[in-house]
């Protein structure tokens, strides 16, 4: 209730960076806080607590989150120059003229 009174606050007096790092903040610490609950279970079970789903039984191989790796590695640079030339590519109020439609 607090953090949504501060954030319209903030919103209102035209401050919309620390509004929208407020929000953020608020759900990222409700999201911790779901998890700190949940740890060690992903998934629990209803019926047997054995059949629930773990940080331990659920992690991958070394193997493949070693290939994972690499592929984010690779991936991660080419996403980012693609994002940064479309937004350059598209920077800028349009303009609407004869050839608009």
């Amino acid at each position: 209730m607090f953090n949504t009174i501060n954030t319209r606050r903030l919103l209102e007096s035209g401050n919309y960076l620390a509004g929208f790092f407020s929000s953020a903040l608020t759900v990222a610490l409700l999201l911790i806080t779901f998890a700190m609950n949940l740890y060690p279970d992903i998934v629990r079970s209803t019926t047997n607590s054995l059949y629930s789903l773990t940080v331990h039984n659920a992690a991958s191989s070394p193997r493949s989150l070693g290939i994972m790796l690499i592929i984010a590695a690779i991936g991660v640079p080419i996403i980012e120059v693609y994002t940064s030339f479309v937004f350059r590519t598209f920077k800028g109020k349009v303009k609407l003229d004869e050839n608009s439609y």
